[in-house]
């Protein structure tokens, strides 16, 4: 982001040592001004005052400051607001006229909710709140115009804006850690283009409307050991779906088969997930993490051949011995010949893999083992002659039968050989 252009204007740095000095150095046409370190400062209005083209405003560890201005105003030209370790500071109100673009608060330990006259600046496009451990909620009005919103170490937030769905121009929301939060509310903003939520212990479900949000992209939710639901149904023009470590999310959305523009999918150390839905996987993806017993074996069952465009594998945590594993002398599990980078990690049981695994992957450029511990034998058959690196980690017994071909063709990026 543009940092309000403070790079074409002067910079001055200013701390308790230098403090009252800000008059003999042309603070009328400072650009950007950062503050630091000023135990006995209370209050900025003297300072602001005198710089009336500020462009970006910094205000850092100055554990006394309980006030922005008396007068409620900073300079309108100013676009960047970042306020730092002030423990003591409540975000004042502030004057409508100014142009700020970009709000970041962080340790702000005091501040218990946004000033709702934030609605009235029609220029601010993003906010950031950051370790502001007594802020319970945003407030009732956020600005119009605000396109991205990013929350993290809040620990008694319990809700976003009441009305957030009203903001036509948020694209992303960004909220990690916040061990409070419930909900994000009934309605999220229409445009929606990212939303990312991690490590949000009480978070019990996604809103029921999701499937709404046509502009939705992007959907990552880690760590949520609360969450039991995503809704009945995902919006279909999703691109990328990341769900990662929630205990308690006992299935997936039953339309997931259709979501058509989906390419990157991944489904990590869920134990409540104990199936797919049985449609299986959408045809069009080209990135697959699947991590868990359940799914692991189930992934064996669907026939991933039928994803023609996938070029990336990852699986792990599976408790099978050896795969492909095979039923009636048919191999279970066909990969797509697309594939050029297959990773699979902490198979504590597997004793052996069997050239049928890799058999048609004329795509195949990179394979990752880890984990692996029992891992004895690697036939040299298994690897396709297009492949360019090879990785192995954390294999305590494993031998493979490469010696007699010359490794360097085989083997190009090897961290921890076999043998």
């Amino acid at each position: 982001m543009d940092e309000g252009g403070a790079s074409s204007t002067s910079s001055l740095l200013m701390n308790e040592e230098n403090l009252s000095c800000i008059g003999n150095n042309n603070a009328s046409l400072l650009g950007h001004l950062e503050i630091s370190n000023c135990p006995s400062l209370k209050c900025i209005s003297t300072i602001v005052d005198l710089a009336t083209m500020l462009k970006r405003l910094d205000i850092k560890e100055c554990p006394n400051l309980t006030s922005l201005s008396s007068r409620d105003t900073l300079p309108t030209t100013l676009k960047v607001l970042r306020l730092v370790d002030c423990p003591k500071l409540e975000l004042d109100k502030l004057n409508k006229d100014i142009l700020l673009e970009h709000l970041l608060i962080d340790g702000c330990e005091k501040l218990r909710c946004l000033s709702n006259s934030l609605h009235e600046l029609c220029h601010l496009k993003e906010i950031d709140i950051y370790k502001c451990n007594s802020i319970i909620s945003l407030g009732d009005l956020l600005p119009t115009n605000l396109e991205s919103l990013e929350i993290k170490y809040c620990e008694k937030l319990e809700a976003l804006s009441n009305n957030i769905n009203n903001h036509c121009h948020l694209k992303e929301i960004d909220i990690f850690r916040c061990n409070s939060l419930i909900s994000l509310g009934y309605l999220l903003p229409t445009n929606l283009r990212s939303l990312k939520i991690k490590d949000c212990e009480k978070l019990e479900a996604l809103p029921n409307n999701i499937n709404n949000h046509c502009h939705l992209k992007e959907i990552d939710i880690f760590r949520c050991n609360s969450l039991v639901s995503l809704g009945y149904l995902l919006p279909t023009n999703l691109r990328s779906l990341k769900i990662k470590d929630c205990e308690k999310l006992e299935a997936l959305p039953n339309n997931i088969h259709n979501l058509n523009f989906l390419q990157d999918l991944s489904i990590c150390d869920c134990p409540s997930i104990i199936s797919f839905p049985e449609e299986g996987f959408p045809t069009n993806l080209r990135q697959l993490w699947l991590s868990g017993a359940n799914l692991c074996k189930q992934v064996f069952e669907f026939g991933l051949h039928r994803l023609t465009s996938l070029t990336y594998l990852s699986i792990a945590n599976g408790i099978m011995d050896s795969f492909p594993e095979e039923e009636d002398g048919k191999t279970m599990l066909m990969l797509p010949t697309s594939l050029t980078t297959l990773r699979f990690y902490k198979f504590p049981n597997l004793l052996f893999l069997s050239w049928k695994f890799f058999q048609n992957l004329s795509a195949l450029k990179e394979i990752s083992i880890g984990a692996c511990p029992k891992l004895a034998y690697l036939s040299e058959k298994c690897f396709p002659p297009s492949l360019q690196r090879f990785h192995i980690l954390w294999l305590s017994c494993a031998k493979t039968k490469l010696r007699e071909r010359d490794r360097d063709n085989v083997v190009k990026d090897c961290q921890h050989p076999l043998g």
